[in-house]
Order: structure tokens, then C-alpha cells, then sequence
């Protein structure tokens, strides 16, 4: 074999003068790079425009808030919507984005909202901002402009002091009374007097009221050394937040106060009354009685929880109290759910213009989480009230009379009864969705 005679890789030869032949890919990879390139480059731009897109919408919410929180008050303070869009601008503007063409954004407020869970509350407040934006890196591919959005809204709620004591009569004399030597501590909560009479308030001998403050429309009249707390004048009553309360009818009784009643004393329906004397008692769940007296008695040492008691006149001949004798003792604690929540006693008897009276006695010690709640009912307290753990008293009656010494607390969080109170004169500005 000559010089020239090249073996081929299958060992057959060539003829002389002739060369193999080889692949070369070099040039493939420059062709697929110059392929990809530019989606390389588009996805890299969208990366990049996507993030700041991102922090662009971050910020602009940040701002939304801001104006959506000014547009509220700007309504608590009587603006237009037109006013409290122009006060949610002035928000955006003063943060770096002025509502205007050339800056391609726009401010829209809506008061109620037109969308989401609030478009029927008049109390809300919605801003939308819209900022138009150009496309920078990716402006190859795409020539439309696209928007970022931000939306708030803010709910506008005025704030309102505890109340524990309440004397619902709109109108007569004396609805709350403190005679002799009472001594009556309303810890941390309002006592308040819906009665627009001059001498709403009444007291006589040497009693002290302490509160949080003395919420009055009408007047007082005190003589002797009776001292109250400051007062604030109300406008107009509270409104009664157990007037909602379902009263039962008088019928369904399922049972009997027998001479003697075993432990725990059956809840149910009780016709003629249910008295408890001489001995220790122990409740637990609802009792209606009919067409007669609730009756703790003398030496009667009554306790329980989850406990509502609801006194339901037969007619007018067959009246039903709740009545606590002096020497008797009651503890109870209301339910905390159920259609009586937060409500120890409910009496329902009497009316506007004939209200009922309840007397609880001298020397009694009563001890109650929960309600009061005797809505025409003329209540005279002369034994001892307290809060158990000094938590949640409320006692809600047509007319109130502190004779005897009264300990009331209003922590009232987890206990089922439901709050009341005169407006504070301040607004609160929440955000919601």
C-alpha cells in the first residue's frame, strides 16, 4: 500500500488521492443561541418588569389604606363623596403619585362600596387606585399599556363606654334612686339614666355612687350627702340591648314546686311558682315560671350555672316575680350561648304604664354573672349585689332604687351578655376587606 492509501474506519481502503469526510457541529450551537435569544431576553424582561410590578402594587396598597382610612373621616366629618375623594387624592399625591392624566393614575371613591361584603354599609368607605404603566424591558413584545390595581376600605365605627346599670324609663321621675346609706361601686363601666326628667336622678340620706361616669338626659335631684360621679348629658336614651328577648307563653307547664325538691332542681316549666327555702339549692339550665313568684326564702342558699330564670304572668291575676328574701343567699352565673345568653333573670311582667315592682330584701347576698333584665319593672335593691370574682353585673330595670350596698364589675368578655353603652364622642377607622 502506497503513501497515499488512507484506511477507512470499516478497514477498506481508499483510493489515493481521496480524504474521509467529518461531521462538524461548531456552528450549531451559534444557531440555537441566536434562536433562544430573544426569548431568553423576554422572559428575562418580564422577570424583571413582573417584580417591580410587584413592589410597585405593594406600595400603592400602602397608599390605598392611607386614603381610604382620610376618606372615612372625611365622611364622619360631613364631606361629600366628591370632598372625600378629593382628601383621598390629596393622600396619594402627598405619598408620590398625583391624580392627574399625565401620570397615568386615577383615585375613585365609593361610599358604600360598590363590590365586596360591604356594598351595603353605609359606614364603609372604598378607594381604588389605578396606575398606568408603560412596559420598559419588554416593550419589544408588548406595546399596551397594563394597570396595577389597589383597593381598600376602610369602616368608620363610633366607640361606646361599658354600661352595667341601666334605668330604661325615658321620661319619669326618680328612675334611678339611691336612699339611706348605700354604697354602690360600678368598677370600670356607666351607669346610665335614660329619663329625660329634671329630677331623673334622686337621692336622699348619706349614699355614694362611684363610676366610670354618670350618663344622664335628664336632671338630678340630691339631698343629704349623696354623692355621684361626673356626668355626661345624653341626647337621647341608650338603646335596650335585650329588647330582642323572646318572652315565652304562658303554658307548656311540665312542672310543680313540690314541699320538697331534690338536687339539682329540675329545670323546665313550672306553673303556680317555684319557691326554694330552708336548705341548699343547686340550678342549672332555663326555668320559666307561670303564674307565679320565683322565691328564694329566708335561709335558702341557692347556687348554679348556665342558670336563666324568666318570670311569665298567668293575666293579671296571677302575677310572676322574682323575689329574694332577706337572710337568703344566690349565686348563679348565666349561660354564655343559647337564645338567653348572658341573661340571669328576665321578669316580664308589667308594662309602661303600669310597670311592675320587685323588692329584694335587706341582709340577702346575691352574687350574679349576667343580666338583670327587667324591662318594666320598678327594681329596689336593699341586700348586698356582687359580681362573682368581681367579672360582669348588669342590671337593666324600668326604675333602679340602691337601699343596700351594690359591687359591680363589667368584665364582661366570654360571659354570653351583650353590651351597652353611650357613644364615647369618638370614631374609630377600621380596615376591612
Amino acid at each position: 500500500m502506497t503513501e497515499c492509501d488512507v484506511t477507512r474506519k470499516d478497514n477498506r481502503m481508499l483510493p489515493a488521492g481521496r480524504r474521509p469526510l467529518h461531521r462538524d457541529d461548531s456552528g450549531a450551537t451559534a444557531v440555537l443561541a441566536a434562536l433562544t435569544a430573544p426569548l431568553l431576553l423576554a422572559v428575562a424582561g418580564l422577570a424583571a418588569e413582573g417584580g417591580m410590578a410587584y413592589f410597585k402594587h405593594a406600595k400603592l396598597q400602602s397608599i390605598a389604606d392611607a386614603a381610604a382610612m382620610s376618606a372615612a373621616t372625611a365622611f364622619q366629618s360631613g364631606a361629600t363623596v366628591a370632598q372625600a375623594r378629593l382628601e383621598a387624592a390629596a393622600i396619594v399625591a402627598s405619598l408620590g403619585y398625583v391624580d392627574n392624566d399625565d401620570a397615568g393614575i386615577s383615585v375613585t371613591v365609593n361610599s358604600p362600596p360598590a363590590s365586596g361584603p360591604n356594598t351595603g354599609n353605609t359606614q364603609a368607605t372604598e378607594v381604588l387606585i389605578a396606575l398606568s404603566q408603560q412596559p420598559m424591558l419588554t416593550r419589544a413584545f408588548r406595546s399596551a399599556n397594563y394597570t396595577i390595581g389597589a383597593r381598600s376600605v376602610s369602616i368608620m365605627s363610633s366607640t361606646t363606654d361599658p354600661g352595667c346599670v341601666m334605668a330604661l324609663d325615658p321620661s319619669g321621675a326618680g328612675s334611678l334612686n339611691l336612699s339611706g346609706n348605700p354604697r354602690v361601686a360600678a368598677n370600670g363601666c356607666d351607669v346610665i339614666v335614660n329619663s329625660s326628667s329634671a329630677s331623673a336622678l334622686t337621692g336622699n340620706g348619706n349614699g355614694s355612687l362611684s363610676a366610670a361616669r354618670l350618663d344622664i338626659v335628664g336632671g338630678v335631684d340630691l339631698r343629704g350627702n349623696v354623692s355621684v360621679p361626673s356626668r355626661r348629658t345624653l341626647t337621647a336614651p341608650v338603646a335596650d340591648p335585650y329588647a330582642s328577648l323572646t318572652v315565652p307563653p304562658a303554658g307548656g307547664c311540665n312542672r310543680t314546686s313540690p314541699p320538697s325538691i331534690t338536687n339539682p332542681v329540675p329545670s323546665g316549666v313550672y306553673c303556680g311558682g317555684l319557691t326554694l327555702k330552708n336548705g341548699t339549692f343547686v340550678l342549672s339550665g332555663t326555668y320559666i315560671v307561670v303564674g307565679g313568684d320565683f322565691d328564694v326564702s329566708a335561709n335558702a342558699n341557692v347556687t348554679g350555672t348556665n342558670v336563666t330564670i324568666i318570670t311569665v304572668p298567668d293575666g293579671p291575676r296571677a302575677p310572676s316575680r322574682p323575689q329574694i328574701a332577706a337572710n337568703a343567699s344566690l349565686r348563679i352565673s348565666a349561660p354564655t350561648s343559647g337564645p338567653y345568653a348572658g341573661v340571669a333573670f328576665f321578669a316580664t311582667g308589667g308594662s309602661a304604664s303600669a310597670p311592675d315592682s320587685v323588692t329584694w330584701n335587706g341582709t340577702s347576698n346575691i352574687d350574679i354573672t349576667g343580666a338583670i333584665y327587667m324591662p318594666h319593672t320598678n327594681l329596689t335593691i336593699s341586700g348586698n349585689v356582687a359580681s362573682q370574682n368581681a367579672a360582669c353585673t348588669q342590671i337593666l330595670a324600668w326604675h333602679i332604687s340602691f337601699q343596700g350596698n351594690a359591687s359591680i364589675g363589667a368584665n364582661c368578655s366570654g360571659t354570653g351578655t351583650r353590651s351597652f353603652g353611650a357613644s364615647s364622642g369618638t370614631a374609630r377607622v377600621t380596615l376591612a376587606d
